[in-house]
């Protein structure tokens, strides 16, 4: 295990936040360079890592309502217009080729 400490700058913060955020797709409007700079110095790398979780959540539950929104408007079920997953056969058939993080046999590590 290795431990790297706590962020002692906003500069170090934020590269952190890029890094964490690298493959979510963001506002052109944010700056994560002044979230980084109301951060406290205190935060680990896991508070970091739950605070863009959490954001990106946030947003596509935000999005999910709106899409609902328009489509009650419009008398379409989200369910239809999703073709949601009703049943167990339906997600283990979805499951099938599913890469997991970890390997049946501990000896072999995934990239």
């Amino acid at each position: 295990m290795l431990y790297l400490g706590v962020s002692e700058t906003h500069e170090a913060q934020w590269k952190i936040i890029e890094a964490l955020t690298r493959k979510f797709r963001l506002h052109s409007d944010l700056d994560l360079r002044s979230i980084a700079n109301t951060c406290p110095f205190n935060y680990t790398g896991a508070d970091f890592y739950a605070l863009c979780s959490d954001a990106m959540l946030n947003a596509m539950s935000r999005t999910a309502q709106q899409v609902e929104d328009q489509l009650s408007k419009k008398g379409i079920p989200a369910n239809v217009y999703f073709n949601l997953i009703h049943t167990s056969s339906e997600a283990q058939s979805r499951s099938n080729g599913f890469n997991t993080s970890l390997s049946p046999d501990p000896s072999i590590l995934h990239d």
